[in-house]
């Protein structure tokens, strides 16, 4: 130790352990100061400029060249500083330091936890099993090996991977397959070789177990004489399962749903019994699951991370730091601390928001940026400089954090405080990260169906037109574009974790900079978003995505929602539960529509009304059910629209349905020709739809019933991509408004300003046309003789010449063998579509719909005039 740098005679001293100059050492010593003790700095290896930094702020500041520390680091440092003055006790936060914090405090007397208990409560499996033995929690944790992933991948239930001694959320994930001993492999490869980890991570093996659903909370917590004292309680709002780690990007404090809640309270003491902790601070992680269960996830022997110290010292007007001290330092400390669930009557509510932005992906940072908002942070740090470079891709990368603190006069201004900032605080920041210097960037589209190959390659001339970049097309196999602006990467199953990995993988061998994306197809809206976020694009969260896909998850996270004024929902039943299976026989007379979960275009939609309906439902869904299938109570309707759009661009269609046991869409209108209070009805139908999605900036088609009988607004299916019968193009010939331009823009920049006063310049629609019942059509006869068949239907119809619409884009749907039923039972089951086009008509809907029903009725005769028809089927429209 150097003389110059000894403390003055007879103070006593606290030790601080650094992991390579960090660890919040300066906010020890911020709390140190404020209780009144002195603190002294050992650490492992760090930058010159940050030893230099910390010989300034600290009178003892001395470092050791080996990357982590060991206890005879501890040891000789402790017998230094003891040789002049008296060492109290020994801190660290640092998570891979927490056992030698435990051997220091025993050599000075102290008051700690053993090594023995520290090791204990760091080893993730060992609580688990504590827990259950006790009653306290009833998931099931195993290590992590082949056979453990064989039989969970067999079970098919949600399970989680993590490190049995974890350091943040280090490899911590939810379990996808077999694939993941990969990732393990891959991880401890990337550890071996990471400075700052490799020392505390060690083997690194892994526990997998029962995947804990529910909101996520934490409490930050002292012990102090085995009496158990919570300061706070954050809610972890926004939870991001990222393709290799797991975040926590944005939590509040307090919890106003739990406000009031002592059970919580009782529960946490009894875990701390169970575990046999009588002192220190924790940062305790759990779950309110369903039917109001409480489930640890993990207890941290420390203070939580990020800004967890900065808002608990708010909420709790203290330091959680100082109170930590106070216990090592000082046996009888009995802190005296308010219910945080508890608020006096008439009193302020202190509330705080914090925000982590984050970075999956390497490369080196380009540009930093913020955004002028609404109301600036309390505290704010940026992490990382232009020229960083980041090299961590399978654990969380920290690149800012910011905290906004406020009062509320009650609970629900606490929550509106919460919303806000969240809101606001999501693009606050910006971190351009480049992956390399002679990187080629890409704007990837994930996937498509197959109808919309037309659409792909107009995004991808579009993206060349703005920034002369190639479009890189992630799809299913088979569904590669040749085309000279689109590269293609094909995977086996686009709804697959595979996917998401194989697609990043595909970037880095090829050296591609992805520079922006969308998703474009149902079936990779989760993993397509995965992607993406991965690249830190500009894209809404795959959080929520599944709900635009998945009609049973959407229903449930409705029926968690209240609605807004105006708008209701449909009672559900999951067929694959038998008590909802038997219900729905019991109540089959009401009407329902059967459905399945996972599919588009109106495949397997049936309405039943009988156990004989039921039953032909149940058949004909045979090959869905796979995905599972459910029923939605049959809605009285109105009247059918849809809500398109961009970000927060809106546009309404009017839909041509018919009725029956297989409803479907034939066709669409716009302008929808709605009244205000209609079009505020259908934009809150789908603002709501949009929220519980997770739909932001990008592409929505949200499907909504009115019903006749109430007057009230139902989301019948909404959709995280474009609309299909040619919806975005109606748009851009009706109201002037390219809508693969904006997605595209908003992909690559993000902001995109909405047009002022759109107004209709024409009506425009769009038809599903059914072909001659039992017969096949040669398709190039048809097209060649289109114009003259059009022209004989609109004279049946009584239509002058000059009020025609204009007919184009002509694209046929069923294959040139197919033989037509008397009715389509899906979009698949019709011959063609052509869009029309005519002057503003109010009355264009009609026109259309007296279209529909002479083709309908005379097109077996116009291809075939020699032949008898057999008698067509009456047709009921909606409305």
């Amino acid at each position: 130790m150097n003389a110059n740098c000894m403390l003055s005679a007879e103070e006593p001293v606290l030790v601080i352990l650094s992991h390579q100059g960090g660890s919040f050492i300066e906010k020890i010593k911020g709390a140190c100061d404020g209780i009144g003790v002195k603190c002294c700095v050992l650490s492992s290896n760090a930058p010159k400029a940050r030893r230099d930094q910390l010989r300034v702020t600290f009178e003892v500041a001395e470092f050791r060249e080996a990357e982590a520390l060991n206890q005879d680091d501890v040891k000789d440092f402790i017998g230094e500083v003891s040789k002049d003055r008296k060492v109290l006790g020994v801190i660290s936060v640092w998570e891979g330091y927490r056992d030698l914090m435990s051997f220091g405090n025993a050599l000075v007397g102290g008051h700690d936890i053993s090594i023995d208990s520290s090791r204990f409560l760091r080893d993730k499996k060992l609580i688990r099993d504590r827990l259950r033995s006790n009653g306290l929690s009833d998931i099931a944790s195993e290590v992590a090996c082949a056979q453990s992933f064989e039989k969970r991948g067999k079970k098919g239930t949600r399970s989680f991977i993590k490190p049995r001694f974890g350091v943040g959320s280090v490899g911590a994930k939810e379990f996808s397959g077999m694939s993941d001993l990969g990732y393990i492999s891959d991880l401890k490869e990337d550890v071996a070789n990471d400075a700052l980890l490799r020392e505390v991570l060690g083997t690194m093996e892994f526990v997998i177990e029962d995947y804990i659903d529910g909101q996520e909370y934490s409490a930050e917590i002292v012990v102090a004489n085995g009496a158990v004292f919570t300061l706070a309680f954050h809610h972890k709002l926004l939870v991001h399962h990222g393709v290799y780690t797991t975040t926590e990007p944005f939590s509040v404090s307090p919890p106003v749903e739990l406000v009031g809640c002592d059970r919580i309270q009782i529960w946490m003491q009894d875990v701390f019994k169970a575990l046999d902790v009588s002192t220190g601070c924790y940062h305790a992680e759990f779950k309110m699951c369903a039917a109001g269960k409480l489930e640890l996830i993990e207890l941290n022997p420390r203070v939580g991370g990020a800004l967890i110290i900065e808002s608990t010292n708010y909420i709790t007007d203290d330091n959680i730091l100082g109170l930590w001290i106070k216990t090592i330092v000082d046996r009888d400390f009995q802190p005296k601390l308010k219910n945080p669930l508890v608020a006096e009557a008439g009193a302020v509510i202190r509330c705080s928001a914090f925000r982590v932005y984050f970075s999956e992906t390497t490369g080196i940072v380009d540009q930093i940026s913020y955004k002028n908002i609404s109301k600036l942070p309390t505290i704010c740090n940026t992490l990382v400089s232009i020229g960083d470079r980041l090299s961590r891709d399978k654990s969380e990368q920290y690149l800012a954090q910011a905290l906004w603190v406020g009062e509320a006069a009650n609970s629900a201004k606490a929550a509106e405080f919460h919303n806000h900032i969240m809101s606001i605080s999501e693009n606050y920041l910006t971190v351009d990260i480049k992956t390399s210097a002679d990187a080629t960037p890409v704007f990837v589209v994930l996937d498509y169906n197959l109808s919309r190959k037309k659409d792909v390659i107009k995004i991808a001339e579009k993206v060349y037109e703005f920034c002369g970049t190639k479009v890189l097309l992630a799809s299913a196999l088979g569904k590669g574009i040749n085309h000279p602006n689109i590269e293609n990467f094909e995977s086996v199953c686009t709804r697959s974790t595979e996917f998401v990995t194989g697609c990043i993988e595909f970037i880095k061998a090829h050296n591609y900079d992805p520079i922006g994306g969308v998703v474009f197809s149902d079936d990779a809206i989760v993993t397509g978003s995965r992607v993406l976020e991965y690249y830190n694009l500009k894209v809404d969260s795959h959080e929520g995505a599944l709900r635009s896909y998945d009609k049973l998850q959407y229903r449930r996270a409705e029926s968690a929602a209240p609605c807004p004024e105006g708008v209701n929902r449909p009672r559900f039943k999951d067929l694959s539960i038998p008590a909802d299976y038997r219900a729905l026989v019991a109540d089959i007379s009401a009407g329902w529509v059967v459905k399945p979960r996972c599919e588009g275009n109106n495949r397997g939609v049936v309405v039943v009304k009988s156990a004989l309906d039921l039953n032909e439902a149940m058949s004909l869904n045979q090959n869905y059910a796979g995905d599972g299938l459910l029923a939605e109570e049959l809605i009285k309707i109105g009247s059918e629209y849809s809500v398109d759009g961009v970000g927060s661009l809106n546009f309404i269609t009017k839909k041509i349905s018919v009725r029956g046991k297989f409803p479907l869409e034939v066709g669409q209108v716009m302008p929808a020709g709605v009244d205000p209070d209609l079009t505020a009805k259908l934009l809150c139908s789908s603002a709501f739809a949009n929220a519980l999605t997770g739909q932001k900036r990008g592409a929505f088609h949200n499907e909504i019933m009115l019903c006749e009988n109430s007057n009230e607004a139902y989301v019948v299916e909404p959709n995280r991509r474009p609309g299909g019968m040619q919806i975005w193009d109606m748009i851009l010939d009706c109201y002037g408004v390219d809508l693969y331009s904006r997605w595209v823009r908003s992909a690559l920049d993000g902001a995109i300003h909405n047009p002022e006063n759109i107004a209709p310049k024409m009506s425009c629609g769009f038809l599903m046309l059914h072909g001659p019942v039992g017969t096949a059509v040669n398709q190039m006869a048809l097209l060649r003789d289109l114009d003259t068949i059009v022209d004989k239907i609109w004279d049946r119809t009584g239509v002058p010449l000059e009020k025609r619409p204009q007919h184009l884009s002509p694209s046929f749907i069923s294959t040139e063998d197919y033989v037509f039923e008397s009715q389509a039972v899906d979009g698949h089951g019709f011959l063609m579509s052509i869009r029309f086009n005519g002057e503003f008509n109010p009355h264009f809907e009609e026109l259309l719909v007296q279209f529909h029903l002479n083709w309908q009725h005379h097109i077996f005769d116009a291809l075939h005039p020699k032949e008898t028809s057999s008698n067509p089927r009456e047709i009921q429209y909606v409305n």
